[in-house]
């Protein structure tokens, strides 16, 4: 990107210090788009949909419009931008990131500065290397698309494997090891397909393609098929890169008693799972034949147990609670799966980047936190501990995941009072009556409900009011807005406050200041989150 091609999304009504603003960027010498835009999720969602990627997106800090819902929505729509918060205050300029991926820049702006100036300058150099990197990706991808392209239509039995789990598979490959489809993958790892006795050679051997340069590319193997039947086999492993990530690929040929004539065409691969036609050779056809769904390759996740259930603890603040002797101790739940085969998952069955696809992902990942959990749960005679789970909004609004998971809760009757779900604080008008649909089955289990990444907007505030839950958790990001404001740190200890005198009780995030963890003490809040972890 040239100078010449700058793109600036300005937020808000027009003011004075974006007047002077874009006076500055003026005597730049650049050449560059300007829009203006009202503080409207719709309108904003619209705009970044239709600016580049790496651009400048500017809002002053009295715009009242939630920075965290902005995070989203930029991250959503164009990911590589900056959101530069324009402040008259003395504060920080320096580059970081508070809110998830999303790249922000606080800028104390003035007119006649000159480290303003040195600043804009020093943004735009930022977003001219976000976009040559982001070129220099778009070509990495046309030759990784060469690379599968190649892989899909060769004889030979080739995959791509990262921390000994596959992420794809050419057809040649799943007819060798008789593998039912491309979706069964992720559940597999390489020693599975490798006889006991010869794991640790094969770990030697990966070694020493990963840690130095080696000549010896390859080793014989005894290998296994998924029907338990063995065959001795050639392999070699190769650096690789593909879709973005550092693996090894893995090309496996048989020998002796394995005749490799019977794979002479891709097209006459004769495994009875596959059921491939003799010109049905694309995998996508593979797949599209097998009809594999997300649901299968959930329960081959949770059936190999490679997702677990982490908990955090949550310290009381309240000190009368905390020194109370039989006091149930609370824990905020999240899912930890390993990173190659959440990617490699995500690869597979959510390749478009498009919304819905988005909130598939989401939903997925949902139902394996959840089953994971209920499996916990029922193993457990008795419960005595306090439970807190955040379902996303994808899985809140839609309706199949509400009549795939409701129906378990019955089967954990018993401890479902002890089950928190911390449901998104916002949602737009239209999905009101979804979402209330949903709370309200949930208060039919006996679950309890609250608020999630809480920041006192208008819908938030809305949703308090009707739901009325047991319990909201706070968003960093908003008290990050208001750590060092006198005045709306006092507006925030009273909010919470008001909170606690209602019987709500109010969760304080993790990574906030020692003076903001005073503060929530003193307002009264109910819990801390920690940052140490353990698993369930």
């Amino acid at each position: 990107m040239g100078k010449k091609d700058l793109q600036c999304l300005f937020i808000g009504e027009r003011s004075k210090v974006y007047h002077d603003l874009l006076g500055m960027l003026q005597e730049l010498d650049l050449n560059f788009q300007v829009k203006l835009v009202g503080a409207d999720k719709k309108r904003i969602s619209r705009a970044l949909k239709k600016i580049r990627t790496s651009s400048l997106i500017f809002i002053s800090d009295k715009t009242p419009f939630s920075v965290e819902v902005l995070s989203d929505l930029v991250w959503q729509y164009a990911s590589d931008a900056i959101v530069v918060i324009v402040t008259e205050k003395t504060t920080s300029t320096s580059l970081k990131k508070p809110f998830g991926n999303t790249q922000f820049s606080k800028l104390h702006f003035s007119k006649e500065s000159a480290a303003s100036r040195l600043h804009l300058l020093y943004l735009i150099e930022v977003i001219q290397i976000k976009w040559a990197l982001r070129r220099c990706k778009r070509l990495l991808g046309v030759s990784e698309k060469r690379c599968q392209w190649l892989v899909d239509s060769s004889n030979e039995s080739i995959a791509f494997i990262s921390s000994e789990l596959h992420f794809y598979a050419n057809t040649a490959y799943l007819g060798l090891f008789d593998i039912d489809s491309i979706h069964s993958l992720p559940s597999i790892s390489v020693k599975d397909l490798i006889v006991d006795d010869e794991h640790d050679i094969f770990d030697e051997f990966i070694k020493k393609q990963n840690v130095r340069q080696t000549m010896n590319r390859s080793l014989v193997l005894s290998l296994r098929k998924t029907n338990g039947k063995t065959f001795r086999a050639n392999i070699h492993a190769i650096p690789s890169v593909f879709k973005g990530r550092k693996c090894l690929q893995l090309w496996v040929h048989p020998l002796n008693k394995f005749d490799f004539n019977q794979m002479e065409n891709t097209q006459k691969v004769e495994s009875k799972n596959l059921q491939i036609d003799s010109k049905e050779v694309n995998t996508d056809k593979v797949i599209e034949k097998r009809k594999v769904t997300p649901n299968s390759i959930l329960m081959g996740i949770v059936k190999r147990k490679e997702a677990t259930i982490s908990a955090q603890q949550l310290v009381e603040m309240k000190l009368n609670e905390s020194r109370h002797k039989n006091k149930i101790s609370s824990h905020m739940l999240s899912l930890k799966v390993p990173i190659a085969q959440r990617v490699g998952i995500d690869n597979l069955l959510f390749s478009s980047s498009a919304i819905n696809q988005q909130e598939k992902r989401q939903i997925f990942w949902d139902k394996v936190k959840l089953t994971r959990l209920l499996q916990i749960l029922i193993k457990k005679k008795s419960l005595n501990v306090d439970l807190f789970l955040r379902v996303s909004e994808a899985s809140v609004l839609d309706k199949s995941f509400a009549e795939w998971f409701l129906p378990s809760l019955k089967r954990i009757d018993n401890k479902t009072p002890h089950l928190t779900f911390l449901l998104p604080s916002e949602v737009s008008k239209s999905d009101v009556k979804s979402y209330m649909r949903f709370i309200k089955a949930l208060r039919a289990s006996r679950c309890q409900i609250g608020l999630d990444g809480f920041s006192a907007s208008k819908r938030s505030l809305r949703l308090l009011k009707n739901i009325k839950p047991k319990y909201v958790r706070l968003s960093l990001s908003w008290v990050k807005q208001i750590e060092g404001n006198t005045t709306r740190e006092l507006a925030l200890a009273s909010f919470i406050r008001q909170l606690e005198s209602k019987e709500i009780k109010v969760i304080a995030p993790c990574g906030f200041s020692s003076d903001m963890r005073k503060l929530f003490a003193l307002s009264g809040a109910s819990f801390c989150q920690e940052r140490t972890r353990k698993t369930a």
